[in-house]
């Protein structure tokens, strides 16, 4: 099967036609040439799997109805891929978001079914992005919404009938898959989320505290802690420290820590929310330290740190003192000609983007080397949607309102 694949990909690479007629070289005069197509191999081969995917798709919808039950194989495993290597992608959205398609393709496992389901969803992220914009943020957006919508579409198969005891542990299983999955896209919040539901169902089902299943997801759970980066003491033990870094300007490095293994500086939110400070308006994220899958890159450039969005690492509201937090903003907007005390301000938010890199890899405000970059000790509280397992309920509050209509009455 290996050799069939490679041998495909291969032929499919140096396979090219002009009109109707194949194409050939211009040294060699024949088509197929490996010596003169191979520099093109990898656009010969996209524009193939892209022209043969959308032949096949097409073929598949203009068969008669009886035709397409013979083909429930086709169906789940590759019309998906076909719809998204043809860039037919509201196509292949729309199949996918389906209930129909789901319940096809969990029909012969959950576990296999949600990791096909992943595999489209990542071949769809990767072909929606190659087609927007760099800072265009739609390809996140459509990922995590079809992310939810199995998310969903799961916790109402668990509640709607009896199952057995089997397929309640694959539908945690799934909901721990598909919240790892949206890890990647900084929404550690909504991830949480997606981890209580399968703690929820490994407790429904009596699972113990030592059962493979249930420490694998409170650990998930602990990832999802969130704990904001801010400026601390450079002699703090709650210091951030860089596993690799360059010092030479022009350079490139990840946020990963050697002071938190296995965790980097990533964004809060994954999404960035427009801010607006006296006259400047710009777009922010807040950081944090997460898991390092949500690692960015940082380039470093006349002492500024910016990403590959084009936002530039700052504390946040033009302060640089200890316990402010760090964020990524985007260009500042001028409304209009700034008077004196604009200036002043504009210029104290430039002055906040200004770092340096330390030889032990901490990351200093060049205007206050005694600081750098740290985290609070413990996990921050944060606004979650309304519904939210994860929701703060005040242990006593009938007794505080029961007190409130007391005072009242009085």
């Amino acid at each position: 099967h290996d050799l069939m694949w490679e041998y495909a990909k291969a032929f499919a690479s140096i396979f090219s036609m002009n009109g109707n007629v194949l194409a050939t070289c211009d040294l060699h005069g024949i088509p197929c040439c490996r010596t003169c197509f191979s520099c093109y191999s990898n656009i010969i081969l996209h524009r193939n799997t892209k022209e043969w995917s959308k032949k096949l798709s097409t073929f598949y919808a203009g068969l008669p109805s009886d035709s397409k039950k013979s083909l429930q194989l086709y169906l789940k495993d590759w019309l998906p891929l076909h719809l998204i290597k043809a860039q037919l992608l509201e196509k292949a959205y729309n199949m996918i978001m389906a209930d129909k398609f789901l319940v096809l393709r969990v029909s012969n496992g959950i576990k296999h079914g949600t990791q096909v389901l992943v595999s489209f969803i990542r071949s769809f992220e990767k072909e929606l992005h190659s087609k927007i914009e760099l800072n265009d943020h739609a390809s996140g957006s459509q990922t995590v919404s079809v992310l939810s919508k199995i998310r969903f579409f799961f916790l109402e198969f668990n509640s709607s009938m009896p199952l057995d005891i089997l397929i309640r542990g694959e539908i945690g299983c799934a909901l721990i898959m598909l919240g790892t999955e949206l890890q990647k896209y900084s929404r550690w919040a909504d991830s949480l989320d997606y981890f209580t539901d399968a703690f929820n169902i490994f407790h429904t089902i009596k699972y113990d505290y030592q059962h493979p299943d249930v420490i694998r997801v409170l650990q998930h759970i602990k990832s999802c802690a969130m704990k904001n980066v801010v400026l601390v003491s450079e002699e703090s033990p709650n210091k951030l420290l860089l596993q690799n870094w360059n010092m030479g300007n022009k350079a490139r490095f990840s946020t990963e820590l050697s002071s938190h293994p296995g965790y980097a500086i990533v964004r809060m939110r994954g999404i960035y929310k427009d801010f607006r400070f006296k006259n400047q308006s710009f777009k922010i994220d807040l950081l944090c330290v997460g898991l390092k899958e949500s690692a960015f890159a940082l380039d470093f450039e006349n002492g500024m740190m910016t990403n590959s969005d084009g936002y530039i690492l700052s504390t946040a509201l033009a302060t640089v003192s200890e316990g402010i937090p760090l964020l990524l903003r985007s260009s500042i907007n001028k409304e209009d000609e700034l008077d004196k005390e604009n200036k002043r301000v504009f210029d104290a938010l430039l002055a906040a983007a200004l770092f340096c890199v330390g030889p032990d890899g901490r990351i200093f405000p060049t205007k206050a080397p005694h600081l750098c970059l740290g985290t609070y000790p413990y996990p921050s509280l944060y606004l979650v949607a309304r519904g939210s397992p994860n929701e703060a309920v005040f242990k006593h509050l009938s007794d505080w309102l029961h007190a409130k209509e007391s005072n009242i009455s009085k």
